[in-house]
């Protein structure tokens, strides 16, 4: 490999594990602060998480102007006092979609509200901040990788798949390295844990699977397979998905059969570039 395809690869690694870090850490605190949230109002919890029968949403945490909201108005007992405007402003002063019925769910559920202590209302600001520090933090390290991709055909080939962004390509191309690695895309499957190796003593054989493997890659292949279902219901590979359910296989091994094909389909691309770009620089 060339040391220049080499340092960017690196280069792409550590942004791409940087990313996965901070969005865990950014989970860790969405779902604390749920926690949080239920301990001083189920009522607030279940409409903002969607069990509310009147509202259907269950990430409304990670949208802005539910964290706008929190983030200037910690002391959610203070919502009892305030109007359909004030909600409005708080939330950031943008009419998306939706904000109306959510602002009118909002001033019924205040009614609700109790008074809260100081280190909770703490708890929901820090909470809050913490999040949007990571979402903020992830913003930097997107540009960051698209600026580096944007020269890159390996992740511009599979980024044309519908649903795979350049940030899921750059996970798996980065994890990856160099194609020439793997004779073949079993043993491309192995490394990313996505094969199973059968063990035979005499009569008696049985499935183990494989134990040592990139568990990033891996991650990374199941997120595809779980973005290429969701965005080609028309394609073969979502009928594929729906008969393996059919056929009674659970949810997440239907998905790791997806991602298995997914890389065998990627595999032969990478192996062609990779000599396409050999045979050019002859």
């Amino acid at each position: 490999m060339p040391r220049i395809k080499k340092i960017e690869n690196d280069e792409l690694r550590v942004l791409t594990r940087n990313y996965q870090k901070t969005n865990k850490l950014e989970t860790i605190e969405i779902n604390n602060l749920w926690k949080t949230l239920n301990q001083v109002s189920s009522d607030l919890y279940l409409l903002l998480r969607g069990e509310h029968p009147d509202i259907e949403s269950n990430k409304m945490l990670e949208k802005v102007g539910i964290l706008n909201l929190l983030g200037s108005k910690s002391n959610i007992y203070d919502w009892k006092s305030m109007n359909h405007d004030e909600f409005f402003k708080e939330m950031g002063n943008r009419n998306f979609k939706g904000r109306e019925e959510l602002i009118k769910k909002l001033m019924n559920v205040s009614q609700t509200l109790k008074p809260i202590s100081k280190s909770i209302e703490i708890t929901i600001r820090q909470g809050i901040e913490n999040i949007k520090r990571f979402k903020e933090h992830k913003i930097v390290i997107e540009k960051e990788i698209e600026e580096i991709s944007k020269n890159n055909f390996e992740i511009q080939e599979l980024s044309k798949d519908k649903g795979i962004g350049v940030l899921t390509a750059s996970k798996i191309i980065s994890e990856i390295g160099d194609i020439n690695r793997f004779k073949n895309d079993d043993n491309l499957a192995s490394y990313a844990g996505l094969s199973v190796k059968e063990n035979s003593t005499g009569d008696n054989s049985k499935i183990k699977k494989n134990i040592h493997f990139n568990r990033r890659l891996k991650d990374a292949f199941m997120q595809a397979a779980i973005l290429t279902i969701m965005f080609n219901k028309d394609k073969h590979l979502f009928s594929y998905y729906k008969s393996l359910l059919q056929r009674g296989m659970k949810k997440v091994e239907a998905q790791k059969r997806v991602a298995r094909a997914i890389l065998r389909d990627y595999f032969k691309r990478l192996k062609k570039l990779k000599i396409d770009g050999e045979n050019k620089s002859e």
